[in-house]
């Protein structure tokens, strides 16, 4: 019960019953402030004592105290407790749906274990989270096994001399390794419970809060095709430096064929170089992150273990026993990594899609949506 200083001592005596048995857990002391008045209780703190502890006072020959009378306490405001006397319209059942899908954290958190809190998702809860986390987590596998497909077929064609219907004999075996190893990953990541949800940009995916999923299952595929294809690469850019070399050796049309060799080197090397920085770079702050984690979950820990309203977060020990203090934890997740290795993700995808946007690629579109929707036949045409 929170008592005013100047009414303590006329309540002292109806109130010394309920001080003694536990009728209610809504026992505070005078908030002490720098304010000229006092902080009182909200009305519904006050309500919640009375209900409580009234009965009781009645049984042993005692009123409750006119003092404490719950119609003298705020319903709103400043106020010490939860007021919930006042009457707050209830959302619609479309704005309710609404944030829940748009929401700022409508993957990543939710009330999960039965809690009115808002937690971090872990091990898949939620259908929503798992969708997310799954189809962030194949398509991003996906792209690094096209890198290599890509960077293979460069090897084939410049070191092994393949021509480009052998090339495209191996489309079907490119296609269901490409699409089919990632889809064979999605489903270990959903068997091991490694998704979870990332609070710092609101949906889920792999690892956030497990050092070794992260490692494993991000990590160690996307450095593992960055090294291969880059191998691939280098392996074919060696075989047409030599190419050129020849060609220098022939004398005829010199300028020309080299030319055009060079330009295709370059289309080549750009669009590797394209590639491979945003994705080396968003790899390196993922083994920045696993290796990084457990100090952070231990200062995430602490800050909880040390919060002033410590109980909601489900702590119940007192501060002593909390692992460190506030002066000796590490610090906390640089914002800008995290921020580096969304953004990173982002310029794959954006520099792929302005590289394949040319004539060819139009013209692809446009036979392939008259075979499809107009039925029409493909007619052959010479490339140049």
């Amino acid at each position: 019960l929170h008592i005013l200083g100047k009414a303590y001592g006329a309540c002292l005596e109806e109130i010394g019953l309920c001080l003694g048995f536990s009728c209610t857990r809504f026992r505070y002391a005078p908030v002490c402030t720098q304010l000229e008045k006092p902080i009182q209780p909200c009305r519904d703190l006050c309500l919640s004592a009375k209900n409580g502890c009234e009965s009781l006072m009645i049984k042993f020959g005692f009123r409750w105290p006119e003092q404490l009378d719950c119609g003298h306490f705020p319903a709103e405001g400043i106020c010490v407790g939860e007021n919930k006397t006042s009457s707050t319209p209830a959302p619609s059942r479309s704005s309710a749906g609404s944030f829940s899908v748009v929401g700022e954290d409508s993957f990543a958190c939710g009330p999960y274990g039965g809690t009115p809190q808002l937690l971090v998702a872990q091990g898949g809860e939620g259908t929503a989270c798992s969708g997310l986390a799954v189809a962030h987590y194949y398509f991003t596998i996906a792209s690094s096994a096209w890198w290599v497909v890509l960077c293979l077929a460069w090897f084939l064609a410049a070191n092994r001399k393949w021509g480009a219907e052998s090339i495209a004999g191996l489309a079907p075996y490119f296609h269901a390794a490409c699409w089919g190893i990632p889809a064979l990953l999605s489903v270990v990541v959903l068997v091991t419970n490694s998704i979870d949800g990332d609070v710092f940009t609101g949906i889920c995916s792999v690892g956030n809060l497990q050092p070794k999923a992260l490692l494993y299952y991000l990590f160690l595929p996307l450095s593992g095709c960055i090294v291969l294809g880059l191998f691939l690469l280098a392996c074919g850019i060696c075989s047409m430096m030599r190419i050129r070399t020849y060609i220098k050796l022939q004398h005829a049309d010199v300028d020309t064929n080299i030319r055009k060799l060079e330009k295709l080197m370059f289309r080549v090397s750009g669009f590797a170089v394209m590639y491979v920085l945003p994705t080396a770079a968003s790899a390196a702050v993922l083994c920045y992150q696993a290796l990084q984690m457990p100090l952070w979950l231990d200062t995430l820990y602490t800050l909880r273990c040390l919060h002033p309203d410590r109980i909601k977060f489900g702590f119940t020990m007192p501060r002593t026993s909390c692992n460190q203090r506030m002066d000796t934890m590490p610090p906390g997740p640089e914002l800008v990594l995290i921020f580096i290795k969304y953004l990173c993700q982002l310029i794959v995808g954006i520099t792929c899609a302005v590289w394949i946007c040319s004539a060819k690629t139009v013209a692809s579109y446009q036979k392939a949506y008259a075979r499809i929707i107009l039925r029409r036949a493909a007619v052959a045409t010479d490339e140049h």
